[in-house]
């Protein structure tokens, strides 16, 4: 959670982080994931085997071209908000909001990297993933 829990308090409704992402369009090639990139990707993404990587050509310039919003989007509901009041550790309030629809910016990010939207070079230069090594 990238935001405090004043802010938090002050939510009608949802929070959401964004970050806007270089993406690329027709310059890609597909390539094999090596240990480390299989290990930033997390248990849940074993099953991929292969993701586009940035080529570039004149029309694009290095393979981007454009911008894509990765987002993070925290509905609150009335037990959150409850947490929030009460001091619920940060890890509490996670695991409730996952367990309720949360979708956290890495996972946004991975998603859209397995789908040839972004490429593994973006994902590491824009989101945290050191938890992950």
């Amino acid at each position: 959670f990238p935001v405090t829990i004043y802010n938090l308090r002050l939510s009608k409704e949802y929070k959401e982080y964004k970050e806007a992402w270089k993406h690329f369009k027709e310059c890609k090639d597909i390539e094999e994931l090596n240990e480390d990139e299989l290990k930033l990707l997390g248990p849940k993404y074993t099953h991929v085997k292969t993701l586009f990587r940035a080529v570039g050509c004149e029309k694009c310039n290095n393979g981007y071209k454009g911008r894509i919003v990765v987002s993070e989007i925290l509905p609150f509901d009335r037990e959150l908000d409850d947490m929030v009041g009460s001091g619920a550790s940060r890890k509490e309030m996670f695991n409730y909001a996952v367990a309720h629809g949360f979708l956290p910016m890495v996972e946004d990010g991975i998603e859209k990297l397995i789908k040839g939207i972004i490429d593994i070079k973006e994902l590491i230069r824009v989101v945290d993933l050191t938890d992950r090594m």
